[in-house]
């Protein structure tokens, strides 16, 4: 007998990367990069925080600023983690679904 779900939310449940995005090119912004776009920002979401200040600064995590990037970008996202973030398509009947079985 199943007795839970677990589910990763961010990027499983919702559509975070629009989100994600915006926190990177806030980033961007402050240090006087040009922004990433969406197609770039995309396919990369679902590597967190390190993956996108890795795409937006073109470094990797040996970088001396590495971290210090990282740590903003999460501030960034934090505030703004679910301006654009929508559930992705099906989900709720499979919330429906799952809560229907107990």
């Amino acid at each position: 007998m199943i007795q839970a779900v677990l589910f990763d939310l961010d990027g499983t449940l919702a559509d975070t990367a629009r989100d994600l995005g915006a926190a990177l090119n806030r980033l961007l912004a402050e240090e006087g990069l040009p922004p990433q776009p969406y197609s770039a920002i995309r396919p990369i979401a679902s590597h967190g925080a390190r993956g996108l200040v890795s795409l937006g600064f073109g470094i990797d995590r040996e970088h001396p600023r590495f971290e210090e990037y990282r740590l903003r970008f999460l501030d960034h996202y934090e505030h703004s983690f679910a301006d654009e973030t929508v559930l992705f398509d099906g989900i709720n009947s499979m919330l429906d679904g799952i809560a229907a079985k107990g």
